[in-house]
């Protein structure tokens, strides 16, 4: 633990951003309340909006920036080693995506804020074969509101936010694959809704 404990701890408590795990989704509690009516995944306030634009490096130092993607379904899937629920989740989505045909589909998954190392161990122990970005700083979590993880987000060809997953699971995934396929089967789009902060 070292000599400094104290002094990190209240480093810790002094962050105005912290990031815990997801919890389960409403929809998927037994406790008699109502569940949302809708799609898993649309209730978030960025579904419908423009996707924040950003650049970030991946673990092989290459450059990605999301609007250079434009034409393609992008999925964000946010994640750190620590989660278990992450890398539960994450071999799913992948396979999810390779479903829906790599053609169509661009996976980025984005580290949050851990060493390179790390990541790098993580990847080989998943044996990931998506797109690995560093989120260093967690500013493009925090532009996507990632207070939670898994955080996982579809964006269409136009550029737009269309459905945002807190959480994972078995029933995670078949939600998720179903609005992955209604997305890649819609037709080409015009330029997002509005023009979104670049987080660069």
């Amino acid at each position: 633990f070292g000599t400094d404990v104290s002094k990190l701890v209240r480093a810790y408590r002094d962050d105005p951003w912290t990031l815990p795990l997801a919890q389960l989704p409403r929809v998927y509690l037994d406790d008699g309340s109502d569940v949302l009516s809708g799609n898993l995944g649309d209730a978030s306030p960025m579904v419908g909006q423009a996707a924040t634009d950003f650049t970030l490096r991946s673990l092989v130092q290459e450059k990605f920036r999301l609007s250079e993607n434009h034409g393609r379904v992008v999925v964000l899937d946010f994640w750190a080693s620590w989660c278990g629920p992450c890398v539960q989740t994450m071999p799913l989505v992948e396979q999810a995506v390779a479903d829906a045909g790599s053609d169509h589909v661009q996976l980025v998954a984005i580290n949050i804020q851990e060493p390179v190392a790390r990541v790098q161990a993580a990847v080989d122990r998943l044996q990931m074969s998506s797109t690995v970005l560093l989120d260093v700083d967690g500013q493009v979590a925090a532009a996507y509101q990632a207070n939670a993880i898994p955080q996982t987000v579809i964006i269409d060809r136009a550029g737009n936010v269309t459905h945002v997953f807190v959480g994972g699971g078995a029933r995670f995934v078949a939600h998720f694959k179903e609005a992955l396929e209604t997305v890649v089967a819609m037709p080409e789009a015009g330029p997002p809704v509005d023009a979104a902060q670049s987080t660069e």
